[in-house]
């Protein structure tokens, strides 16, 4: 049978579900089911701006490192840096990162709701593309604390050798070395960490609830999507390679 509950939702507020998803999501997902999942981006974009703004400094080994192992693959593969723009390309990755926030989060959710909806489809769990952006919006909160572990391990760990960003990843792409690793590789390994797990897991818990299926249909709608989330990622390396 299908778990979902029968009692009426109660009246909350954005930040509320943007907190209690991380411990009683079905309840969220009960709740939120014909929502609109603008002011949940609105809300975890300025969050996710305000941290990565606040502790940039902390972060900072990180994106260098990152911007030398573009340049240093950009050499291997024939297309060299010209001199003197390192600094320019370290510049540029630092706005990125700072960007990124109010980028990547409202454009995740709007291809993560449509992956959702795909997935839905195929596995008979039917979704509105709505219900799907705010499954999308609402359970990306764990990412939020992506940047904040990479900011605590600025602060505590040495970063004089550090690689890249990857080097913070809570997952597989950590033991890997990006330099003798395949691009193709060290992107898809970097789609694995700790919080697209619990976004993963999130996503299973809010479709089942939602489209009320069982939740092993909710975990291969979520699958589905993540796969084709990481699928995508890995365009840009592929046409290089």
């Amino acid at each position: 049978m299908s778990e979902f509950t029968t009692t009426a939702p109660k009246q909350s507020g954005v930040i509320e579900d943007l907190l209690e998803v991380l411990w009683s999501p079905a309840a969220v997902f009960d709740r939120t089911r014909d929502r609109k999942a603008g002011m949940y981006l609105l809300v975890l974009a300025i969050v996710g701006l305000v941290i990565v703004v606040a502790t940039g400094s902390l972060v900072q080994p990180y994106i260098d490192a990152g911007a030398d192992l573009q340049m240093a693959l950009a050499a291997k593969s024939g297309r060299p840096i010209p001199e003197g723009a390192a600094n320019m390309t370290r510049n540029i990755s630092t706005y990125a990162y700072y960007a990124s926030p109010l980028l990547f989060i409202p454009i995740g959710a709007l291809l993560s709701a449509l992956f959702i909806k795909w997935g839905g489809k195929t596995m008979s769990a039917p979704l509105r593309y709505g219900q799907a952006l705010t499954i999308a919006a609402v359970s990306s909160s764990p990412r939020l604390f992506g940047y904040l572990t990479t900011a605590v391990q600025g602060a505590v760990l040495d970063t004089t050798n550090v690689r890249s960003l990857a080097d913070a990843s809570l997952g597989p792409a950590r033991f890997v070395d990006p330099y003798a690793a395949s691009t193709v590789l060290h992107t898809f390994l970097m789609t694995i960490d700790v919080f697209s797990v619990w976004q993963c897991v999130l996503i299973a818990i809010a479709v089942s609830v939602v489209a009320r299926v069982e939740r092993t249909t909710g975990a291969l709608v979520a699958l589905i999507a993540w796969a084709l989330g990481a699928a995508l990622t890995l365009i840009p390396g592929l046409l290089a390679s």
